[in-house]
């Protein structure tokens, strides 16, 4: 055989035979349906084929080697000109960088990967800060490769961002689900915060507390249902809530550095108190190191309740001693991701909320008041 002949040969020995394009219409003979049947269940109109056929479709396209990725773009495209959307299996996680480092978030993060797996869907978390309107936003939004997004921020400093998203060509009137709190026109998962306080004071009036400070602000939505619950608390003790609730000011989880400080003249300010209602657990770990400091002990001085249940205040033992409102964290994030792909499949956006419920644990950092503390 000549040389060149052989090169030749020998080449073409070593490319592999190319496998043939499987489309939806090969799909679609095998199992005796459309290639519109077979198209939705592929990419995630599966809400009008049944899933036993979905599953049957899925199971032979996997038989055949179809890629479900190959001429995305194009379908998308085509898609939009007709006025559809084509889902890319993707949601926007929108989080402040802040909270990144927390237990609190982390708890609430796993949730949503707990539901964001279960929906097979993937996640384009946006870690730039969650308050400030002035973010770019990344060209996945305007070239609809975006389904929905999860939010957890304040309404009030994520509005103008939000706005900028229903503004985007790509994402426009995609589902929107805040966590924690709720926001006009979008859907949200939330925990029964009045229910929280509800729970928290009640607890402590029937100890016998009755000059109780709080650290809640009363201009954010989640800290004023609290105060509510607070309130109603107090009412059915026939008591003034405004006189055994004492003191407070704003106190997030952002806040728990800066405001430390302060907490030193609020609690210098309000005499006689016997019991602190906490911002969060890890403000209540700091409020207890401060009343050591002073020689005041929890509870035998001081009663002290948490909110959140993720930053425990152990004692020599290792054993969380905080009292606290347990929120369901990661069943909230896993609701929330459920609810958004729930909404994107059937393309019916709304402003369901869900409220889960909160939890009292009753710890060893409450007790009966002794005396009226002077400070």
């Amino acid at each position: 055989m000549p040389r060149t002949e052989m090169k030749n040969s020998i080449r073409d020995a070593a490319q592999p035979t190319p496998r043939p394009i499987v489309t939806l219409g090969d799909i679609a003979v095998r199992c005796g349906v459309s290639k519109m049947t077979v198209s939705r269940a592929l990419h995630g109109v599966a809400s009008r084929v049944s899933k036993a056929k979905a599953a049957e479709i899925a199971g032979v396209a996997a038989e055949l080697g179809y890629s479900i990725g190959a001429g995305h773009a194009a379908r998308q495209l085509v898609m939009r000109k007709q006025g559809q959307r084509l889902l890319n299996h993707l949601i926007a996680v929108f989080m402040p960088l802040s909270l990144f480092d927390l237990p609190f978030f982390l708890n609430l993060y796993r949730g949503i990967i707990d539901g964001m797996q279960q929906e097979r869907f993937g996640m384009l978390t946006h870690y730039s800060t969650a308050t400030d309107a002035n973010v770019d936003l990344l060209p996945f939004y305007e070239r609809g490769e975006v389904d929905g997004a999860l939010v957890l921020a304040d309404p009030r400093h994520f509005q103008p961002l939000l706005s900028r998203l229903r503004a985007a060509s790509g994402f426009g009137a995609c589902p929107v689900v805040s966590l924690l709190n709720t926001f006009p026109g979008c859907a949200a998962v939330v925990a029964n915060d009045r229910q929280g306080g509800y729970e928290a004071v009640m607890h402590l009036l029937a100890l016998g507390h009755r000059r109780i400070l709080h650290f809640w602000d009363r201009n954010g939505e989640i800290h004023l249902q609290r105060y509510m619950g607070a309130m109603q608390a107090c009412a059915e003790y026939g008591l003034d809530g405004d006189a055994v609730l004492v003191g407070g000011m704003p106190w997030g989880y952002a806040d728990n550095v800066r405001a430390a400080p302060r907490f030193a003249a609020a609690w210098e300010a309000f005499p006689g108190c016997t019991a602190i209602l906490a911002p969060n657990d890890m403000g209540a770990v700091w409020i207890a190191d401060f009343l050591a400091a002073r020689g005041l002990r929890v509870p035998e001085d001081v009663s002290l309740i948490g909110y959140d249940d993720s930053d425990p205040l152990l004692d020599p033992r290792g054993r969380n001693l905080l009292t606290t409102v347990q929120l369901p964290l990661r069943e909230i994030g896993y609701e929330a991701a459920r609810l958004v792909v729930r909404q994107v499949r059937e393309a019916t956006p709304t402003a369901q909320v869900v409220a889960l419920p909160t939890a009292l644990q009753i710890r060893g950092t409450t007790a009966p008041p002794r005396v009226a503390s002077s400070h």
